[in-house]
């Protein structure tokens, strides 16, 4: 499991807002009202596991430091999916059937896919 990051929230009553405030003063606010790091608080628990489909998304992201790092490992899960590459200069009404799942990719940096 990742861990869990603490969210802070810094809380300033309004009425004290309303009045004219100097820009030194109020950094002196804000630093007066923060919650400090002990009563700070997860929005996430550190027993719960992030699910699949965000972990799948980290992975893709961290494979892909380009656009054509990002295109290839696309092309690699289109393929995983079941989808057929075809090219822009074939004659898609001989390749492309009615229930086929097709992709096509150009200059290495840019992906379509689609399923009929």
């Amino acid at each position: 499991p990742l861990p869990s990051m603490p969210l802070r929230v810094s809380v300033v009553p309004t009425a004290l807002l309303r009045r004219s405030v100097t820009p030194y003063r109020s950094r002196e606010l804000v630093a007066k009202f923060r919650i400090p790091p002990l009563h700070s608080f997860s929005t996430t628990s550190p027993n719960m596991a992030p699910p699949k489909a965000a972990l799948d998304f980290v992975d893709f992201v961290n494979d892909s430091p380009t656009p054509y790092h990002a295109t290839q490992c696309a092309a690699e899960r289109f393929e995983e999916a079941g989808f057929k590459l075809i090219r822009e200069r074939d004659s898609w009404s001989r390749i492309v059937q009615p229930g086929g799942k097709y992709y096509l990719t150009r200059n290495g940096s840019s992906i379509v896919a689609f399923a009929v």
